[in-house]
């Protein structure tokens, strides 16, 4: 395993690994025979302290000894029960000692502290954590412990925040400390805008520490990551970004974040009438709602902990979109001259060391936080998108999701928000990000992307797209696409489509996909038209569209079929 070769064992030592073997079955089917007949006494304690020594990992030993300890604890006398909390305790030591990294025997404190001691000593327990991180300070599950002992004792998060920054020092790579970091600080310097992660002056500090840490170690990910936390946790204040009354009837409002819009939220959105609405995807927060009250008012309320926020009005196609959408907030004087600094800081150690994936990745973060949607820096984001695709190909497809992320983001931040027809083609989109931002568009075009089969869920949030184009997407299958309630027409030519599972299109387009039969072909009740260009279909049974009410026009131009061919309850284009 890992490129070591496998060692020759002896046949003296071959006979002690069996004879061992042997012993832990034998123990293992007793220890099983008791928990089975319920028997909660010291000798299970005993048997299974035994194997637990050696072998700490099994979490079964672990939950029967819970069993054990809350039916001792019933019985025994104060004193009693203090030692044998103890005992469990100094096992559960003596295992960490062997495997400090054991799941069942961490959550075994848990549950002593928890559930049998009746006064646990919790500045013991963050003395054993002290020791345990003194011998690896980067044990995730001992700093995970000490966030349980710190929440029961009730530990000022400063003296926390204290110790994080004493690991950091020490080791700028312990990824648990900066993690620990970055919960204790929202809770000691909250953004009172709620804006940023932190009040804006802690914020500029934590940029310095994190500075020297990257300048320290660049080609260490852990003080990287804590700077994108850092830039990753500006938030605009909620609002109405899009709106509308779909074909059915049906309300729809769309938001700049996910909300919850239930009758126990302190958001609310009606017109003048109370409207009850229903989240998009079933979730209690989402970016688009759905109401199918009727209202003839023209206009709709924001209102958040009673307070008029935002008043919107409907146009002539009963259709509201908000003029401009921005993915960061924007950066008042001081923060821009920090982050424009962090930005220059980044570029030099990036003419330093050229190739730097964590100095690149983060570059265009704060690209983008200081120009969204500027053609000057998409030149720069764009090339060193391109270049780290190149350095870190194990990463390849995190490099081309992002840059489709970030290409839909520009689009958006630089197109007209109020067009209903939206054109993402060629853009090489490999995922499909923000389609809330186009949930008012009546048409689409996502065509000549390579997407993948999965790519088609997220196209959910188009609630009001009439004509969608998938052409050209290496696309094989629509088994995931979703129900759009508003879709009439649907082009998925020059791929190969296997299934076709929705049922609710005017017109569908498969031209080009390799098609030698429609004999499989299923029932869409609303079908008008079927174009199958350019395939390799010779003939049509009669009863492919026997079922169908109106009669369907089918255009079968380039492929090899007669002229003078005839098929029942359709119209052919030959």
């Amino acid at each position: 395993m890992h490129g070591r070769k496998k060692e020759s064992v002896s046949v003296q030592e071959a006979k002690k690994r069996s004879a061992k073997v042997k012993w832990y079955h034998n123990l293992m089917e007793t220890i099983f025979e008791k928990r089975k007949n319920q028997e909660y006494d010291d000798e299970a304690l005993s048997l299974t302290s035994e194997v637990l020594r050696n072998i700490p990992d099994i979490n079964s030993l672990w939950n029967y000894r819970k069993e054990v300890l809350l039916h001792m604890k019933a019985t025994l006398a104060e004193e009693e029960l203090h030692e044998l909390v103890d005992r469990e305790l100094k096992l559960t030591k003596d295992c960490l000692l062997a495997q400090p990294k054991s799941y069942g025997t961490w959550f075994q404190r848990c549950y002593v502290l928890d559930h049998i001691s009746r006064a646990p000593n919790y500045e013991k327990e963050l003395e054993l954590c002290n020791y345990y991180l003194e011998l690896d300070e980067r044990n995730f599950h001992c700093w995970d412990y000490r966030r349980y002992v710190t929440d029961r004792h009730k530990v000022a998060p400063l003296k926390e925040l204290n110790y994080s920054t004493e690991k950091i020092e020490a080791n700028f790579s312990n990824y648990s400390a900066w993690h620990y970091r970055s919960k204790l600080l929202p809770l000691l310097y909250p953004d009172p805008n709620n804006h940023l992660p932190i009040e804006q002056d802690k914020y500029v500090n934590e940029f310095s520490m994190v500075e020297s840490a990257v300048f320290t170690e660049p080609k260490d990910q852990s003080a990287w990551f804590y700077q994108r936390w850092l830039l990753g946790e500006r938030t605009s204040p909620v609002q109405i970004i899009s709106a509308g009354v779909l074909p059915s009837g049906v309300t729809f409002v769309t938001f700049n974040q996910l909300v919850d819009l239930t009758s126990t939220s302190q958001i609310k959105v009606d017109s003048n009438v109370l409207m009850s609405w229903t989240s998009l995807n079933g979730a209690s927060r989402s970016f688009i709602w759905l109401s199918s009250d009727k209202h003839s008012s023209k206009e709709l309320k924001l209102f958040i902990e009673g307070a008029l926020i935002q008043e919107i009005t409907l146009n002539k196609e009963d259709v509201y979109v908000c003029e401009n959408y921005t993915f960061y907030a924007p950066l008042n004087q001081d923060l821009s001259e920090e982050v424009k600094k962090q930005s220059n800081s980044i570029q030099t150690l990036i003419d330093m060391e050229p190739e730097n994936k964590f100095a690149l990745l983060t570059s265009i973060t704060l690209l983008q936080h200081l120009h969204p949607g500027s053609s000057d820096s998409n030149e720069i984001i764009l090339k060193r998108f391109d270049l780290l695709k190149t350095l870190d190909p194990l990463r390849l497809n995190y490099y081309k999701d992002s840059e489709s992320k970030y290409k839909i983001e520009t689009f958006i931040q630089t197109n007209p928000r109020a067009n209903q027809i939206t054109n993402l083609s060629s853009l090489q989109l490999t995922s499909i990000h923000h389609m809330h931002c186009f949930a008012h568009c009546k048409q689409v075009d996502l065509s000549n992307n390579p997407l993948t089969n999965n790519c088609l869920r997220h196209l959910t949030p188009l609630v009001a797209c009439e004509s969608l184009k998938l052409t050209h997407c290496s696309l094989s299958s629509l088994h995931v696409f979703p129900h759009l309630p508003s879709l009439e027409s649907l082009d998925v030519s020059h791929n190969a489509p296997n299934i076709i599972l929705c049922v609710y299109f005017q017109s569908l387009k498969l031209t080009h996909c390799s098609l030698s039969s429609l004999h499989v072909f299923p029932h869409l009740p609303s079908l008008e038209s079927l174009d199958v260009s350019h395939n390799a279909i010779d003939h049509i049974e009669d009863s492919v569209f026997a079922k169908y009410e109106a009669c369907v026009q089918v255009i079968l131009t380039g492929n090899p079929v007669s002229a003078d061919m005839v098929v029942k309850h359709c119209t052919l284009v030959v």
